[in-house]
């Protein structure tokens, strides 16, 4: 499978502190930058509640 490791970012996201940035690399994309809001934590808690 190509770009599972993706994943791999969303409990970084989840667990860091408030305004700060989680960088992380993306298969023909390059390296990703997300801050961390409360915003991006609620939308990421949402993707996981599907998972289950």
């Amino acid at each position: 499978m190509k770009g599972e490791e993706d994943i791999l970012a969303l409990p970084a996201i989840l667990f860091a502190p408030l305004h700060s940035v989680v960088l992380y690399g993306q298969i023909d994309m390059g390296v990703v930058m997300v801050e961390v809001t409360e915003q991006k934590k609620k939308e990421i808690q949402k993707l996981i509640k599907k998972f289950y």
